[in-house]
């Protein structure tokens, strides 16, 4: 791993901090980040649809009629996921494989266009340190939160928080858990923290004070996620992991404290 001088450790890098003439200005660069994670969302939905319909699974409400999409259209109108008990979690993975692939190549094409390499423009690097800095971070984030919702709980009642999670756990089986696994503590931290810290953070640090950009950017990862009940926690995770990328100047030790963050839930569930 790349190790840093103490002047490197004084003034991290800023990542997106691109000068050139003939490079994709920041708003242009956010602007086609937003548009490939819609192609993402989209494509995914398909996938999911397409699968369901040569699988044989039911994406709509027990007992709903019409076809599949107009089914499946009803249930991302009323902010429901395009699941159900049935399908095994290598479903889930096949049909999220598109939205993957669309972060992971969204913020490749845009450094193409800014003509900076991504371990530069993303600082997507790590040391050594950011190892036991971002498993700490983590770890503690997963208790962070606690507060808020039994403050939350005492004036809504208390509410299923892990449920989400946990039903994702009990549909892996066998290989399946490997899978669950993988999305979660692997696929996930790397290609979202690429797109939310190294884009969309990159991008608005660069147009606003990073204070802001930290706020709105966990608003945005909080926000896509599109789960009301673990938004609180979704956004106070989104703004540390910014903090951690703006004090370090590379997404490493984000990258790590996302998986933590993750593999506490894991290792809860399984």
């Amino acid at each position: 791993m790349h190790q840093m001088s103490d002047a490197e450790l004084v003034t991290p890098p800023a990542i997106m901090a691109v000068d050139r003439p003939d490079a994709l200005g920041f708003g242009a660069a956010l602007g086609f980040g937003f548009i490939g994670w819609f192609v993402g969302v989209l494509l995914s939905t398909v996938a999911a649809v397409s699968l369901a319909d040569s699988l044989g699974y039911d994406l709509g409400q027990a007992g709903g009629e019409g076809s599949s999409i107009g089914r499946s259209a009803m249930q991302l109108a009323e902010n429901q996921p395009l699941s159900n008990d049935a399908a095994p979690i290598q479903f889930l993975a096949l049909s999220n494989l598109p939205l993957w692939i669309a972060l992971l190549l969204t913020p490749l094409f845009i450094a193409a266009m800014m003509h900076t390499a991504p371990r530069i423009l993303y600082g997507l690097r790590a040391t050594s340190s950011d190892i036991p800095t971002g498993i700490a971070t983590g770890v503690v984030m997963q208790f962070a939160a606690v507060p808020l919702y039994l403050l939350l709980f005492e004036l809504i009642g208390d509410q299923d928080l892990s449920g989400p999670a946990r039903e994702l756990a009990e549909r892996a089986h066998g290989w399946g858990v490997i899978v669950f696994v993988i999305m979660v503590v692997v696929v996930a931290p790397i290609t979202e923290e690429l797109f939310f810290r190294g884009l969309v953070f990159g991008a608005l640090s660069r147009i606003m004070p990073a204070w802001a950009a930290i706020g709105v950017s966990a608003l945005i990862f909080a926000a896509v996620h599109l789960q009301l009940l673990q938004s609180i926690a979704l956004f106070l995770l989104g703004a540390v992991l910014a903090f951690l990328v703006h004090r370090t100047g590379r997404l490493g030790p984000a990258i790590i404290a996302h998986a933590a963050f993750n593999g506490v839930t894991v290792l809860a569930l399984l």
